[in-house]
């Protein structure tokens, strides 16, 4: 963990929550009253985390001339919190199956999903390698397409790829044996060539910055994400433009640039 606020939001505090936590901390035995002021917040809002946490049983309250005060007596309370925590998630995974048997009963008869899913943050990019990898893996697919720039100027400032984003996303495309022909436009600062490669070793280093973009296309779904501050990320699920891609792709092969 690389700070407080990580460390908290990794047991569902957000990072609201979490500075409220810290200000707590600091300020020992006050009202919610005080905490909102020094923390620059809404008091009702501040009344009702504080109150959280007293739920939680990672602080704790107490009453001085009629009016409720909230402290932290222990950091051990939130240590207690997170074994319990723990104990209680132990059996989660098992029972999951079970679970998800049960939420079939509410399905709705006639449901639509969404053509178009936006991810416009750094930590969604992380639901989008994912959820590309569910896309591969409920289809069977064993081969995908990825148009990419590596471009000079999307390589500067920063040394980020798609390693940063992707979690295990390649190693279990590598594990599976599933194959993704590469498209990369390359140049200096703009795209001037295009090369072709079915090696999956290298696309992981690919530039993740400036405005570098990715195109994977996966059956009948286009993902496209454009590397900005913040990322931007798309799904579209749309046969139409998947096999035109598809064609438009694979017609750049059998053309010499």
């Amino acid at each position: 963990m690389h700070s407080i606020n990580t460390y908290l939001h990794s047991i569902w505090l957000t990072e609201k929550e979490s500075h409220i936590f810290v200000i707590l901390f600091s300020l020992w035995t006050v009202p919610a009253s005080t905490v909102a002021r020094v923390a620059k917040t809404e008091r009702v809002w501040t009344y009702k985390c504080l109150q959280k946490f007293a739920d939680m049983g990672i602080i704790a309250h107490s009453i001085k001339q009629k009016v409720k005060h909230f402290w932290i007596p222990s950091l051990d309370l939130l240590k207690q919190y997170i074994i319990t925590q723990k104990t209680q998630r132990e059996g989660l995974e098992e029972d999951f199956e079970t679970i998800h048997t049960l939420f079939q009963e509410h399905l709705p008869q006639h449901k639509t999903v969404p053509k178009i899913q936006i991810y416009d943050s750094s930590k969604a990019l992380h639901n989008v390698y994912q959820d590309m990898l569910m896309q591969i893996q409920q289809e069977h697919i064993i081969h995908c397409k990825l148009f990419a720039t590596n471009t000079f100027d999307t390589q500067l400032l920063s040394h980020a790829s798609l390693w940063d984003h992707s979690g295990n996303f390649f190693d279990i495309l590598a594990e599976k044996n599933i194959t993704i022909q590469s498209y990369i436009a390359e140049g200096s600062l703009v795209m001037e060539s295009l090369t072709h490669s079915a090696s999956l070793v290298w696309i992981p280093d690919l530039p993740a910055w400036n405005n570098a973009i990715n195109i994977f296309v996966i059956a009948q779904v286009v993902y496209i994400i454009i590397y900005k501050n913040p990322p931007i990320a798309l799904k579209l699920a749309s046969a139409e433009l998947a096999w035109a891609l598809h064609f438009l792709l694979e017609y750049t092969e059998k053309v010499k640039w």
